[in-house]
């Protein structure tokens, strides 16, 4: 190698290593402390897993999920839960149908308020509660209200939250056209 072809080498060279080591300080700088300093899982030994306490979501998604984390999501409210209402009839209609009581099993009811929450557990059904500080699901609310929008992201940010924990949703909606007739028959 030549004299120019020498200084050449240690300028490119100063140019890759020069930003590498101020990166490297930034870094040693920024790291917190009290975190481990191992790069690699191996230098913390192969053997050693994290126990993280499981939430209540993640416990009622362990309960009703099927083998392969599949699960059949419905939200209620108040109005759903209400004697002979829309949770009754639900119910009911799983019980009766072809091979389909099996599905309640697989059923995460989750309640948006205190009210469908109690008589969601009164009933022994797979239920959680989905609390949303400041907000008060249990009211009605009109159609692209404020209120309305809140709740709906809400809904739409607990199942991005089931999804991220590797699960298969069947959401069930529940507002499904019942004639009057059907509804006073089941009365």
């Amino acid at each position: 190698m030549s004299f120019s072809g020498a200084i050449a080498y240690r300028a490119t060279a100063s140019i890759v290593v020069a930003p590498l080591l101020v990166l490297v300080v930034i870094y040693a700088c920024l790291w917190p402390l009290g975190v481990p300093t191992a790069f690699f899982r191996l230098q913390h030994g192969a053997n050693t897993t994290e126990i993280t306490p499981k939430d209540e979501l993640e416990a009622a998604l362990e309960a009703v999920a099927m083998e392969n984390r599949t699960l059949i999501i419905a939200i209620l409210n108040k109005a759903y839960v209400e004697q002979n209402a829309m949770l009754d009839l639900f119910l009911q209609s799983l019980g009766e149908g072809e091979d389909t009581e099996l599905l309640v099993d697989h059923l995460l009811f989750v309640a948006v308020d205190q009210r469908a929450f109690n008589r969601c557990r009164t009933l022994e059904l797979h239920c959680y509660n989905l609390v949303t500080e400041g907000v008060d699901f249990s009211k009605e609310v009109f159609y692209m209200s404020d209120a309305f929008n809140n709740m709906m992201w809400r809904r739409t940010l607990f199942l991005g939250d089931v999804l991220r924990r590797a699960c298969s949703l069947i959401p069930q909606p529940h507002d499904v056209d019942v004639s009057v007739a059907e509804k006073e028959e089941y009365r």
